[in-house]
């Protein structure tokens, strides 16, 4: 067993979708959907045909917004899915909203794409600084702090790049979800919803988390497995090569999740359009991939249980856990399968196919030798 023995709940990693209670507040939560209310559908501006019908407002649509209703004392809180799995509701307000799907590779790809490559320019710009000045590592000199700034500073500055990274992902995660307090309307629009066709939510909805546990959650796994994958050979300990890997595996996972719409119909493909999704779980399913192929016989198990797994032998597990969640699903547990089994498959195939010697060192020659050549001229 090694002694960095991993203790984590690796099936239950992320909520990928978010609370009733917390996502959507009805004074705020408007979704951008091409809904329309029946009057407005048949063309009549005027009363319905049966006057003596009263009309329902579970939701007051548009043909752009889908408002919901204040909440009252004796109301429960108003969610998409209680609009989306209504059928007959579904079907006298408007159409099935409608999902792009292509539109969103392409972009998918291409900011994955531009990622690895700013994060490649970065680091050969950084190695073309270091080999212009001679850069040779100094002696670490410790010395008392007499502030606790500077017991901060210090420790900061000892920690590996790998360790920064990790805990400035911690800092970030963390500050994007207390901003829901400040600026909820930009918080809720950071969240993936389908039927929104808004390509930036690709990205956005990495940092963004339902509450507290599913944020901890996600804060642990990053602090257990980031550091140790890190050091890695598949990365060498580079923190703009992780930085890469991450965010590109985020999107990529994020579109793995998207695309389970196209094998949906009726009313579950109008659920899946309204509902949110958001989490890093894609990427941390991408590092639990790459680090079980990278570190095989390292010991991983589930928090409250008295034994511990092969790595190697554990990520079976956990994929066919998500493809059967995926394909009959659970009814007690909110998870998004699409994007964790996308997200291990990436992790996978990244450490299978030796993606640093392959795409990342690559890259970086290319920029630096186009630096280099820049500099000489």
């Amino acid at each position: 067993m090694h002694p960095f023995a991993i203790s984590i709940p690796v099936c239950r990693s992320v909520l990928s979708q978010p609370s009733r209670s917390v996502l959507w507040r009805a004074s705020s939560c408007q979704l951008r959907v091409a809904l329309q209310t029946r009057v407005r559908h048949d063309g009549r501006d005027g009363k319905p045909t049966n006057p003596s019908v009263p009309r329902k407002s579970p939701a007051i649509a548009s043909a752009r917004k889908v408002y919901f209703p204040p909440k009252t004392e004796d109301q429960g809180t108003p969610t998409t899915e209680a609009y989306a799995i209504n059928e007959n509701h579904q079907q006298r307000e408007g159409p099935t909203p409608r999902v792009q799907f292509l539109r969103p590779a392409v972009f998918v790809l291409s900011l994955s794409t531009g990622m690895y490559c700013l994060c490649a320019y970065l680091e050969a710009r950084k190695q073309v600084k270091e080999a212009a000045r001679g850069y040779v590592p100094r002696p670490q000199f410790f010395y008392p702090a007499a502030e606790p700034q500077d017991v901060i500073a210090q420790t900061w500055k000892d920690l590996k790049p790998i360790g920064k990274l990790t805990i400035g992902s911690i800092a970030i995660l963390g500050a994007v979800h207390l901003s829901k307090y400040v600026a909820y309307s930009v918080w809720a629009n950071m969240w993936h919803i389908p039927a929104m066709n808004r390509n930036y939510q690709f990205l956005s909805h990495i940092f963004v988390h339902s509450g507290p546990p599913h944020l901890l959650f996600n804060m642990y796994a990053f602090y257990q497995f980031v550091p140790q994958l890190g050091d890695a050979p598949l990365f060498e300990g580079n923190a703009n090569h992780m930085a890469a890997f991450l965010l590109s595996a985020g999107v990529l996972a994020g579109y793995a999740q998207h695309l389970i719409g196209v094998f949906k119909r009726g009313a579950s493909f109008t659920r899946y359009a309204l509902t949110p999704a958001g989490g890093a779980s894609g990427a941390l399913f991408a590092a639990f991939g790459a680090y079980c192929f990278q570190f095989p016989d390292r010991q991983v198990g589930i928090i409250l249980l008295p034994f511990y797994f092969d790595a190697i032998q554990f990520l079976p597990f956990v994929m066919a856990f998500d493809i059967w969640g995926l394909t009959f699903g659970f009814k007690s547990l909110n998870l998004g399968h699409g994007a964790h089994l996308g997200g291990a498959c990436i992790g996978i195939a990244y450490s299978a196919f030796d993606g640093n010697n392959k795409i990342w060192k690559p890259l970086v020659r290319f920029f630096r030798n186009r630096l280099e050549k820049k500099r000489s001229s």
